[in-house]
């Protein structure tokens, strides 16, 4: 293990929201890990373990999964370099989301831990549905469509007390469709924060037999 020269990193990119260099909750961020190795021929595995209430859309190549853990075994020659991605769905929750990646060396059940890196992603709140009930009160003389989109979210929040989350969002989901009747920048940035809602209430919602429709 001695001889073994590797070198492990974790990035997280640009947040796809592009609006801010934040990630909020419930939000997207791609992640990615980079190997590259500076030494003999090896074989191992590369795990990345994601917090509690956060999820894995999408990764490449397809990793195995187990709980909230993604790894991949490798086999890399001299100078060789491996690269994974992953795009994960941070918590619900603000806070710090730990990211943990643990570099393993062997083959089979003799796998050796070898290296680990922590990534802290800081996750700030999503915009309420009240939040953004108040900011449409606010904008209800500006365009006759802030007041009919207010009047969607207040149907909303309405839903979210009677854990009805797939309602709760159809009417976030037409909220959207008013303010963007409206071709202004407090419209555009109106809606990103109701797409920033809705994405903390599909994961609030567990759907059931009757959501099949």
């Amino acid at each position: 293990a001695d001889a073994v020269l590797l070198e492990l990193l974790i990035n997280a990119l640009t947040d796809i929201d592009r609006a801010s260099s934040n990630v909020t909750a419930a939000g997207l961020i791609p992640i990615e890990l980079s190997l590259a190795n500076k030494g003999p021929t090896v074989m191992g595995q590369l795990s990345l373990t994601w917090p509690a209430g956060a999820g894995l859309l999408d990764a490449v190549p397809p990793p195995t999964l187990n709980a909230n853990t993604a790894s991949w075994l490798f086999d890399l020659p001299v100078e060789g370099h491996a690269r994974r991605a992953l795009w994960l769905q941070m918590p619900p929750s603000s806070g710090a989301a730990d990211l943990n990646a643990l570099l393993q060396i062997g083959v089979g059940p003799n796998l050796e831990d070898f290296d680990t890196r922590q990534l802290s992603v800081p996750v700030t709140p999503a915009p309420t549905l009240a939040e953004i009930e108040a900011r449409l009160e606010a904008l209800n003389n500006q365009h006759e469509y802030f007041s009919k989109a207010k009047k969607e979210i207040g149907k909303a929040i309405k839903e979210v007390e009677n854990n009805e989350f797939k309602e709760a969002i159809k009417k976030a989901l037409k909220a959207i469709e008013k303010v963007e009747r409206i071709d202004s920048d407090e419209a555009r940035s109106v809606h990103l924060d109701i797409a920033r809602a809705i994405r903390v209430l599909a994961m609030q919602w567990t759907p059931g037999p009757r959501d099949d429709d």
